[in-house]
C-alpha cells in the first residue's frame, strides 16, 4: 500500500519513531505536547492502513517521504 502524503508535522514525528523515543520525548524534541504527537501518530495510521505505530513508518520510508534514523539529519537517541 502506498501511503497518502504526510504532513511535515507527521514526517517529522515519523523520522523520530524509529530512534524508539516516547510520544512525550518526540514532543519534547519538536517542541509540541505528547497529546499532539499522540494526534499525529493517529492520523498516520488511517493515511496508511496499518494498526500500530511502527508499521506506518515502514511504509513511508518504502515510499521515500521519511529518512532511516541513522541517515544524516536524523535525530539519534
Amino acid at each position: 500500500m502506498v501511503p497518502s502524503a504526510p504532513s511535515g508535522r507527521e514526517r517529522a514525528i515519523c523520522e523520530l519513531v524509529p530512534t524508539r523515543l516516547s510520544c512525550k520525548e518526540i514532543g519534547r524534541a519538536l517542541g509540541i505536547t505528547e497529546s499532539t504527537v499522540k494526534t499525529n501518530m493517529r492520523r498516520i495510521l488511517p493515511k496508511t492502513g496499518m494498526r500500530n505505530r511502527y508499521a506506518p513508518i515502514a511504509a513511508l520510508y518504502a515510499a521515500g517521504y521519511a529518512p532511516p534514523a541513522d541517515k544524516p539529519g536524523s535525530s539519534p537517541r
